[in-house]
Formats: C-alpha cells, structure tokens, sequence
C-alpha cells in the first residue's frame, strides 16, 4: 500500500505542476477559467497533502486500494487538462495573442475582447501573406486600440491595410468598392504574388485552436469527481491513524518477517560453486591469516545462493577459528544490538564485569582468539555504526581474524572490505543449472525419460537464467510431475512468477525492489518497456526519465541530469543494473529475472506486447505506458504475414489508446504493419513519450494525430537502415512542452529548424550531423539547451549573432564556435557574455571564452593559427610529478596555477602581464578533446598532462605538436581511452605511459615509430583497435620484439587487439606478429597500399595462423593484382570485403566459411565464379563488367546490386533468399528470368519478404514490384 500511495502522489503532483507557480492562473484569470482552475488546484492539493501525511504507513486495505487507484486515475485526466492549457498559455506567449481573454457580454468586455482578437488575427494573418512588394511595418498602439473602442474595427481593418501595402482596401467610409466588379476587387490572399515567390517564404504550421468553454466544463467535471474519492480516502486514512484498523504494519516489515538464516547447511551439494568454495576455503586458512583484520563482502542479487555459498564455507574453516558466530542481519544494521547478539553466542571469559558494554565482553572474549564472524543478509550500511560493531574484534591481538558479509548492495560491499577481495557471486553456467534442476525435479539419469522431456527441461532452465532460487521454485512445481504436458505448459506460462512463497525466486527479487525509495522504483519498473537483454546508454536512461517526468523531485539545487546520473547509479549500487565495462560510455544492462521483475511490479501502468502474445493478451484499462516489439518471425514468409496482420488488428479493440502516454515501437520489420498500428493508435491525443526503434514510415502515418500532441516530451526516432530517410513534419515545433528530441539515428532532412526557437523548455536536440546544430536560427531562445555542438557566427544576417550563445546558460556538453573573424564589434562579444575581443583566434581569448563554459565536456578547436601552446586552467595543484615533466613545462604549470576562471580589476592586470596571446587553457573537466588545423600549436611548455578526466585526444594537422617534445616525460594524461593523430611530426616513439588506452588511430605522422611502447600496450590487454597508415616506420622492429616477446611464457596471451588496419603488408603479416595476434585479432583491414601486385608466401603462411580471425578486407589497393592464396583453407573468415581494388581480375579460392560478401569499384572483376555455399549475404556495386551473377548458391538470404549497368537479369534465384536490394541498376528488367511484364508471384522464391527497388532506375520494375505489395511483407517501390 506504501507503494500505491506514493503512486497515488506522484500523480497528484506531477498534475499540479502547471499550477505552482501562478503563471497559469495569471494566465488564466478570466471569469470562466480562472475559478475552475483555482478549485481545480485547491482539490489537488488537499489530495497531495492528504497523501503525503499518510506516508510511512503501510496499510492493508483492499477498498483503499481501489479508491487510490480512482484517485490516481482522475489525477492523470487532471494532469491533461492543465498540461493542456499550459501548453496555449505558451502559444499565446509566442504569438502574441489573448486565447483567454474575458468576453464577458459587459460593453467594455466584450469590447476590448473583439479589439485584442481583431488585432492579433491582423498580426496573424499579415505575418503568414506573402507579398510582391515591400513595405514597411506599422505598429498599432494598444492604448490608441483601447482608447477607440466604437471604431476597433475601422482600426484593426486599418492595420491590415498598413500591412498589405500591395491591397488597398477602403475606409469605413468609402462604399465605392461595392460598386466593383468582382474580377477587379482587391483580395487580401496577396494573390498578385507569384508561384515561385510564395515557395520561397517558409510554410509556418498552422496552431492548434483553444476552446474555452470546453476546458471549462472539463475542470468543472474533474472537480466534482475528485471530491467524493477525496473524501473517501481521507476518511480511511483517518480511521487508520485514529487506531481503527488493525491492518497497518510498520515500514520494511517484509524483511523482518523472513526467517532467520543458519549456519547450518540446507543444500548438501554446492552446484556449480564447488572449485570457488575451495578456493576461497584456501585463501581463508593460508593468505589472510596473515592480516589482522579481514573483511570478505560476498555481494549478488536476490536468489543468486550467497548465504548457501558462504554455508558452505563457513562449515569447511569454522574448524581453524576459536570463535565462529553467525549472524542475521537484514534491514536493521544497529551495532548495539547486533553486539547484544554477537555477545550471547561466545562463551563468557572469567574477568567480565557486571557493568561493562556488550562491545568490552566481546573485545574480552575474543582476546587472543582467533575469531570467524559472518554477517548475512546486511541491507544498509552506517558508517559510524559499522565502525562501532567493528571496534571490538580490531583489538584481538590476533592475526588471521575474518569477518564474512553477505549483501545484495555493491555500495555495501564496496565500503565495508578493507581490501580488494570481494567475491561477486555469478549466475550458473547452463550446465550446473542443468544438474541442479535435474536434482530438484526428482530425476536420477534423462535416459529413463523421453528426448522432449528433456528438451523441454533445458529451454525451462535457459530461462531462469542461472538463478539457483529460480531452479529450486521450479523444482518444487515439477517434482514427481513428469509429464511432457505439465513441463510444456509451465514452459509457457513462467509460472514460476506467480509463486509469493518467502522461498521462491520472485519474492526474494521484489524484496529487494520493495526496499528502494519510491523514485528509484519508477525509474527501475519502467524499464519493463524495453526488450530483454536490451543495452542502455547513460543519456538514454537520463533522457527517457526526464520524458516521463520521472526526475521533477529530489535536490533542487541539482538539475534533472545530474538526479538522473544519481538515479542511475543508486541502481547500480544496489544490484538492479549492471555496468558492461568501465569506460564513459559502456552500457547497463537488467539481467532477465530483474527484467522480468520490472514487468510485475509496472503491470498496473506498463505493458511490454511481445507480438507473439498478441492473440492471448488482455489489457487493463489502466495502461498508460505501451510498447509493442515485433518479432522477425511474423515476416519470414507471406502466410505468416497475413495471420500476424489479422491477429495485430484485434488490439484495437483490447486498448484504450486515449489513456496512453507512451508508445515505443521495437522490431526492425515492424514498418510493414504501421497502417494497422496506426489505426489502433488513432485516439492516442494524450501521449509524453514516443520511441520508435527502426521506422521506415512518416511519423504522421502511424500517429494520424501526431501534430495535436500537445503533452509531447520526449520524441525520438530511429531509422530502419533498410529504407530510405522518412519525413519528420514541420508541427514538431509546436511541441512546446518538448524536453528531448532525438533524431542521432534519423536521416532526413530536417525543415522545421528555422522554427525550432519555439520549443522554449528543450533540453537535449541530439542529431547525427553537427552541421544540422549550425542551422537553428535564434538558438538562444533554446536557454535550457545542454549541447551545440556547432554555431556559425553570421551564418546568416538575422538570427546566427554571437550574441545567441550567450543566453545558453546551460550548455554542458559539446560546443564549437565557427566563423569567429566574423565578430567585428567588441559589443557583439559584451552580448554574448563573452569577453571583450577584437580577434578571437588568439589563445588568451579563447581562455576568456572558455571560461564562460564550466560545464563543457567535449572541446573542438579548429584553424586557430596563433595557438602556440596549451595548458589547463584553475590548475590548482599539479598531480603530475615533476620528474615527468619538462623543465619548460614545470614553470609553465606553476604560472597556470595562479590564474582564476574569472578575474576583475588587480587580477585582471596580473593575467594580462602572465598569459600570453599563444597560450590556450583549457577547462580542466573536459572528457574528449579534439583540436585541427592549429599549425602553431606545440606541447613542449607544459602539454595537457593536468586534464585529469581526458578519455578521448584527437590531433588533426598539427606538424608541430611534438616536434621538441622530450621522450623523458608524456604530454598526454594517463586517463586517455582512445588517441588520434593525423600529419603530427616529430616525436620518434609513441608517449607513455597509457596504461588505459584501447583506440588508437595513426595517420601521416612521419618516421614516429611504435616501438617498445607499441609492444607494452598490447602486453597490457586494454589496446582493441589500432589503425596505422602513412607511417612508414611504425612498425619498424616489431617482428623482432615479437620474436624476443613469443620466448616469454603465455605474455602473448595477454593481448587483446581484435581489429588491425595498416597499409604496412609486409611488417604486420610477419609470422612473429602473426602469432602473437593469433587469439585474439578478429578483423584485419588491409587498405591504401599502392605498391603491392600480390602477397609472399611468408605473408600467406602468416595469415593462415590468425586462427581468430573473421573479418578481412582490402581496400584502395591500386596494383593487388589477386587475393592471398589458401584462404579457402583458413575456416574462420566468415566476412570478406573487397573495395576499390581496380587490377584484381576473378575470386579464387574464397573462404569455405565465407557468410558475407563486399565487392565495391572494382572494374577489371567481370565474373563472381564458384561462391562458396556458406555464402548468406552478397553484396555488389560498381563492378560494371559483371553481367551475370552466374549461380547464386542456395544459402544466400540477402542480395543486394548498386550501379552494375552491364546486369540485365538477376538469373534463377535461391529459394533461402529472403531481402533483395537494386540500387541504380537500369538494365536490370527481370527479377525471376522472366520479362518484367509478366512477373509471376509463385515464381520468386517463397523466402523472399523484401523486395527494394526504390531506387533501382527502371520506372517499369517498380511499377511490378508494387503489384506484390500485401503478398510479400515489405515492398519499396
């Protein structure tokens, strides 16, 4: 119940949000709105304040329940309602009108009422009316309007006139006018303007209309119904704390009332776990004994088997401690009690007191002892108190003492170990899962028992997921039940789910979901949304919170980022995402049982529609948040197409798509259903978040209502890579409520930019292309923007001044500044509080400049030509030793200390005789820097070394950058992740150390050698990809230090690279590297060598042993005359690209295990040959000497011609194809050896669901290919 009326109160609040303020109600202050808005608010607040009193009771009362759920549901449509005239109080602030102006029937009311009306539609109609010939603008007077009431018409007609200088229109007056023929009478239309000046004027969308009197009634309707269930509640509520219901149970009851754990052990064999046990066993009784102090966190969700674990320990060493004790702790982590505990279960030494603490009758009972403590199931942690429950058992005067901690929270673990050992329990491997489960369900060998039996059994343990609590809750349902009925039906149902045993897998995860605060659980349950196994980007959860309105709450003093972050990692510490790697931007995850977790808990509100449960779903009418993943299946061919449509129409009738709001659409084929989709999504006015994951439609074709989505927060649309760009409508700036728009994966053009300074409250406008930042006109209305990541100074003359970038108060990710010679007045600079410049292309500008921008994470600099050297500002200390720096560079960085962000007066005079014009500081949070053109720029005086959070360097066109640097120091901090350098000369060996390095990119860097360095990092196992060209001497010696590294026992196998690009054939297919490379390199890219005609035998022997690898390609290799022989022979290549090759004739000898296929620009290649029957996706464009694909072997799924003018006709095609794709092939008029004009449908094989010609050249094939549209799941045409 705690939880629904939080529920209950978070909707009641997020509905009053348009109200805090007064804005609104100022607003609003008509006659009719005015009062409704007020009772409105007053029964919303009575509600929350009802609520919010009643926090911290959990009260068991099914009729409450029920009465909270109405409450909650009347708050949502109370949340529309205001939501909704919040949105035209915002469009009457941009268009200058008065939607809600009093027309009470008094004289002067109604009066002032049709004067403001008449004169804004003036305004409105002669903003939107092109006309021939220019004029200039007359201003009317809204005192001179009021003043002349008796004539508002002759007025506002009057404005019109002085605003349509090519109409004349007569006075009030003048009659003649009606005397005038009809074809010479003047019409304000501006009809006498050409077609082709009308195009050039901008189509601004047209606004939304306001209904007064409908709002009205309809705060008037939701005041009346809030009463009652107000009342109601309250009263329930009030008998409660009167002492009236016996249902109430103090907070966090749920883990007090689970039984205690033992130590004695329940399960007699540990599966899975046994070498672990041993191990650790080990290092108990033989590596911490010689510590004083231990402490060994054992951490991993609910139900993974931690107490079960640490059982079994705790039996195989209790024999080498004097004193072993067990304790439960759960929730209550009080270091007085659990020493009041700890104190009765060791024996009583002789010389205690009568008056002495339960912490000196340890601290004597334990003296000389050596002690084994296990603290199981611990929840929180106090740092205070754990120090107090620890104090005793520091003053053993032993060594080898153990304390052993069970815990589902990775921030307990983290902060009670006192050394690095925690053990982080993992999920079963499938195997053990497999015994264990057979051990639960009562069956000794599955030879006694039919094959399906146990077919069935596995794919019931694949999804349990390694859980051992999951298998036993599966066990008890199947133990001595047998039957292939009873396993299928479960396998069906999961009905392990439903079981609420304290013992069962679910409840022992909800225990742990009941435990988070209310906000977490929000953020945790409405990732039930999202497929399973899906990868979450840190912005993608942050956004998406932000979306749903989830991140309002919290610390005011933060803004809703930052919460998010925080959210984020609260999940993570305590156990419900897990981190996929240790870089900025490695991924989360919610492990599937978690997952599954996140769907119970949501049901109420959330449905995630797997299409294959299309038929069988039902669906309450409380469902607000919706998403619906299409499975690849329901396309495989055209039976299942049909049925798949049929059953997806029905779910029209089960949803009540008025009440959503959120759609999120996943599936990369769920394109071909989106007219039935969007006519079950007809109604759907009321929606806040849109995802949709692989469109291949207009946005306005699946949502028929998409531009009256007035409550729109978060849109976000990801191209099919399939199709074609999609239109995104121009309405999309009149989404004024409009937080976050994500279009990285969209690409089409974008014609709403010049109008995007409408959407006043966006925060995050993520794009794929900077230049798409660089053409939103007035940017600096956009004040809540977090990122530009591009900004043209004077792009254009209105709208592209320097002075918008200094209303973006906000911005904290990326920012680069261009044209900057442009800014000719040192008051453009004061405008845009910057600073006061005449040439911003000088380092102490730039300083001043940066300054301005706390919060920036990514830095690009380009073509600034007096940038002689950088450093970091607000460098307070130096953590970089001296030892490591340059002479030069020490002075350099003691200098920079003594420089604050911002000076006046004094401290400005200082700056100005210590920094220099070729001197740029950098901001000291910056994450990814990347700096070109810059052809002065050296690093020798000092070098980037203090720019502690730097992960990502790149260097473009800088010849001097290292051209005195020193090899006894590193101009790079050793936080880097990935460096790029292009055309920088003058260091001979790559800098070190990088001990975090795992992109690194070479180009056109002179005689830089890699080196010993080059060898260290691969030795270190972090370096994954490496990309050297136009370095000739880079690899110069590696074949002799791999030789020297190959006689050191396994140090190869330590290296990690799993990508490699050169255009040095000869160093790198050495059989030295070669075999160190063996095990890991899965990608080789051989490109830009002009000079190779065809490979050594040494270098084709040294191919063959990269036994890891899958990938190869040759790119732009002008004189390779034919492909390394023997690669029939290497069984692991699977993709083979072959690009801009032009001497390379015919393909021999292709890899057995070939699945995948390139070839692109290459002319002399006039015949494909035998491809190998492993063959599934083949791919050709620009070979206009192939006329015939010969046969295409019967594996092949995915074809795919581009600009191959000499194909005419694609030949028999394999029955497994399944996607055809020509692009720009003319001649080609025959998909199936017929004549275009006769294309049979039971000729093209049954496999085939996609057909894309949208772009083939020949009108006729189209117009073929559109006849099979129904029949076949996608055509483009």
């Amino acid at each position: 119940m705690e939880i629904a009326i939080g529920a209950a109160r978070w909707v009641v609040g997020k509905a009053l949000g348009p109200v805090t303020d007064g804005v609104l109600e100022a607003w609003a202050a008509s006659s009719q709105l005015g009062p409704n808005i007020r009772a409105l608010k007053l029964e919303l607040l009575y509600a929350q304040g009802m609520l919010t009193s009643a926090q911290g009771r959990d009260v068991r009362n099914p009729a409450l329940a029920q009465l909270l759920l109405e409450l909650r549901h009347l708050a949502y449509i109370a949340d529309d309602v205001l939501d909704e005239l919040d949105y035209f109080r915002i469009q009457d602030e941009l268009e200058g009108t008065y939607e809600t102006v009093d027309d009470a029937k008094e004289e002067h009311g109604l009066v002032r009422g049709l004067v403001l009306h008449a004169r804004h539609t003036a305004r409105a109609i002669t903003g939107k009316l092109a006309c021939s010939c220019a004029a200039s603008e007359s201003h009317v007077d809204e005192q001179e309007v009021d003043g002349k009431q008796g004539g508002f018409l002759s007025v506002a007609a009057h404005a019109v006139s002085k605003r349509l200088p090519c109409c004349s229109l007569p006075s009030v007056h003048d009659d003649a006018s009606a005397n005038m023929p009809a074809n010479e009478r003047c019409f304000l239309c501006g009809a006498w303007s050409s077609k082709a000046q009308q195009r050039k004027h901008a189509v601004h969308e047209a606004k939304l209309k306001f209904d007064r009197v409908e709002m009205s009634n309809k705060m008037t309707d939701i005041v009346e119904q809030l009463k009652p269930v107000c009342a109601k509640v309250a009263t329930i509520l009030g008998l409660v704390s009167l002492g009236y219901s016996n249902s109430a149970k103090p907070q966090g009851s749920d883990l007090e009332q689970r039984s205690k754990t033992t130590p004695e052990i329940i399960e007699p064999e540990l599966y899975g776990r046994e070498k672990q046990k041993q191990k650790v066993a080990e290092d108990i009784i033989n590596e911490y004994c010689v510590h004083d102090l231990t402490v060994l966190p054992v951490v991993g969700p609910g139900g993974i088997g931690k107490t079960t674990f640490v059982q079994h320990i705790y039996d195989k060493v209790k024999s080498h401690f004097q004193v072993s004790v067990w304790i439960c702790v759960s929730q209550n982590f009080n270091a007085n009690k659990l020493a009041e505990e700890i104190v009765n279960k060791i024996p009583e030494s002789n010389n205690e007191g009568e008056n002495e603490s339960d912490q000196e009758r340890i601290e004597k009972r334990i003296r000389s002892k050596q002690f084994l403590l296990v603290l199981d199931d611990v929840w929180t942690y106090h740092e205070d108190e754990w120090k107090a429950l620890l104090s005793p058992f520091k003053k053993g005067g032993t060594k080898g003492n153990m304390v052993i901690v069970t815990t589902r929270i990775p921030k307990v673990a983290e902060m009670v170990e006192l050394m690095s050992c925690s053990i982080k329990l993992k999920r079963l491997q499938h195997e053990d899962s497999m015994e264990l489960f057979q051990a639960c369900v009562g069956i000794k060998t599955w030879k006694d028992y039919p094959s399906d039996l146990k077919d069935v059994g596995t794919n019931i343990v694949k999804r349990l997921k390694g859980f051992p609590l999951a298998v036993k809750t599966v066990g008890r349902l199947l133990r001595n039940q047998h039957s292939l009925d009873r396993w299928t039906a479960l396998l069906k149902s999961k009905e392990w789910e439903l079981h609420v045993n304290n013992d069962d897998i679910m409840p022992a995860l909800k225990l742990s979901y009941n435990y988070l605060p209310f906000h977490l659980q929000q953020c945790f349950s409405c990732c039930a949304l999202f497929p399973e196994d899906y990868r979450f980007s840190r912005q993608e959860l942050t956004n998406f919170w932000i979306g749903l309105g989830l991140l309002g709450a919290g610390d005011q003093n933060k803004i809703i980022e930052d919460i998010g972050l925080d959210c984020l990692n609260d999940l993570v510490d305590n156990g419900f995402f897990e981190r996929e790697g240790n870089n900025y931007d490695s991924p989360y995850v919610i492990h599937d049982l978690l997952h599954e977790l996140a769907t119970n808990v949501s049901s109420y509100e959330f449905l995630r529609l797997n299409s294959s449960d299309v038929r069988s779903i039902q669906i309450p009418t409380s469902i607000r948040h919706m998403s619906v993943i299409i499975d690849n299946t329901h396309v495989k061919d055209r039976m299942t197409f049909e049925n798949h449509k049929k059953d997806l129409s029905s779910l029209g009738k089960k949803l009540k798509a008025g009440n959503l709001h959120t759609i999120m659409l996943f599936g990369e084929w769920h394109g071909s259903f989106y007219k039935i989709l969007g006519d079950i999504l007809r109604d759907a006015k009321s929606l806040r978040v849109i995802f949709l994951s692989g469109a291949s439609y207009n946005v306005e074709d699946l949502l028929p209502n998409f531009s009256k989505l007035v409550h729109l927060r978060y849109l976000r649309i990801k191209d099919s890579w399939m199709c074609g760009a999609n239109l995104l409508p121009n309405c999309i700036t009149r989404f004024y409520h409009l937080l976050v728009l994500d279009v990285q994966y969209h690409r089409g053009e974008l014609g709403f930019l010049r109008e995007m300074g409408n959407l006043l409250k966006l925060r995050h406008f993520l794009v794929h292309d900077d230049n798409i930042h660089s053409n939103i006109c007035e940017v600096g209305k956009l004040i809540f923007l977090h990122e530009l990541r591009k900004f043209e100074v004077k792009r254009e003359m209105k709208g592209f001044d320097l002075e918008q970038i200094g209303q973006l108060l906000e911005l904290r990710g990326s920012l680069s500044i261009y044209n900057l010679e442009k800014v000719e007045e040192i008051k453009e600079a004061d405008d845009a509080k910057l600073a006061c410049i005449n040439h911003l292309d000088r380092g102490r500008e730039l300083t001043q400049v940066l300054s301005h921008f706390p919060k920036l994470s990514n830095l690009l600099i380009r073509r600034c030509q007096n940038v002689a050297r950088l450093g970091v500002a607000e460098q307070r200390t130096i953590t970089t030793p001296e030892s490591s720096l340059s002479p030069s560079a020490n002075k350099a960085a003691k200098t920079l200390t003594t420089i604050p962000q911002q000076q006046t007066g004094e401290a400005e005079e200082m700056e100005t005789a210590t920094a220099d014009d070729g001197l740029l500081l950098l901001p000291p949070q910056i994450k990814v820097f990347k700096i070109s053109e810059c052809r002065e720029l050296s690093l020798d005086s000092g070098g980037i070394q203090g720019l502690l959070s730097l992960q990502t360097l790149g260097i473009y066109d800088c010849p001097k950058l290292l051209c005195s640097s020193s090899s006894s120091y590193s101009p790079f901090p050793t936080s880097l992740q990935t460096l790029a350098l292009w055309n920088v000369e003058g260091m001979e060996t790559l800098p070190s150390p990088l001990p975090n390095l795992t992109w690194l990119w070479i180009n056109s860097c002179g005689n830089l050698r890699g080196g010993e360095v080059l060898c260290d990092l691969l030795a270190q196992g972090n370096l994954i990809f490496l990309s050297v060209h136009e370095t000739p001497n880079f690899f110069l010696g590696l074949e002799h230090s791999c030789s020297q590294v190959d006689k050191q026992e396994d140090v190869h196998r330590s290296w990690r690279l799993q990508e490699l690009g050169t255009d040095d054939f000869a160093r790198v297919l050495a059989t030295p590297v070669c075999h160190l490379l063996s095990s890991s390199l899965t990608k080789l890219v051989l490109r830009w060598n002009d000079e190779v005609e065809c490979f050594t035998k040494e270098q084709e022997k040294a191919l063959h042993i990269l036994n890891s690898i899958e990938g190869l390609q040759f790119w732009s290799c002008e004189k390779l005359q034919s492909l390394p022989a023997g690669l029939s022979q290497i069984p692991t290549i699977k993709a083979l690209q072959i690009h801009s090759c032009p001497a390379i004739t015919s393909l021999r000898n292709l890899p057995n295990s070939l699945q995948q296929l390139e070839i692109s620009s290459c002319p002399a290649i006039s015949s494909l040959g035998n491809l190998p029957n492993s063959l599934q996706q083949l791919w050709i464009s620009y070979c206009p000497a192939i006329s015939s694909l010969g046969n295409l072997p019967n594996s092949l799924q995915r074809l795919g011609i581009s600009y191959c003018p000499a194909i005419s006709s694609l030949g028999n095609l394999p029955n497994s194809l399944q996607q055809l794709v020509i692009y720009d092939c003319p001649s080609i008029s025959s998909l199936d050896g017929t004549t275009i004009g006769s294309l049979p449908k039971d000729r093209l094989p049954t496999s085939l669901r996609e057909i894309n010609v949208r772009s083939c050249g020949n009108e006729e094939l189209k117009r073929q290919c559109r006849k099979l549209q129904g029949t076949i799941p996608i055509v483009q045409a």
